[in-house]
């Protein structure tokens, strides 16, 4: 699955779509977040940790998040040029609960080693925690 480890951007797809976020223009950055919130194949490993990592780039912008933008990876200039709408929040733990479901391509396979699994599910409830200002 080419990962080396639990973070949201320890695998090459997040990775990808980092890089991809950072080279984009300002104006289509939305689109880009939001686009891997909503796409129709959250269970497939691939979309859900695309999700996964816009998730965090959400969640990374708000207050309590500096930790999560550290660690994506994305220079600290960047976090003014991250748009968001006022939904968006809702529809990254939207899609975080979508990758955890038991359909999920991502929780089938992170699922095959319990204490991994149990170090990205933790990732993902700190995600959800900044997310819902918890």
């Amino acid at each position: 699955m080419g990962a080396w480890g639990s973070g949201p951007f320890e695998n090459d797809i997040a990775l990808d779509w980092r890089d991809a976020l950072q080279r984009s223009v300002t104006g289509d950055r939305a689109g880009l977040i939001r686009n891997a919130l909503v796409s129709p194949d959250l269970l497939t490993y691939g979309a859900a940790a695309e999700a996964i990592a816009a998730a965090t780039v959400v969640a990374a912008i708000l207050p309590g998040g500096q930790a999560l933008f550290d660690a994506s990876g994305l220079p600290e200039e960047e976090a003014h040029r991250i748009p968001t709408t006022a939904d968006t929040p809702a529809l990254a733990l939207r899609a975080l609960d979508t990758v955890v479901t038991d359909e999920s391509e991502w929780r089938r396979l992170w699922s095959e080693s319990p204490s991994l699994y149990a170090e990205a599910v933790a990732t993902l409830q700190q995600v959800r925690g900044i997310l819902t200002d918890e």
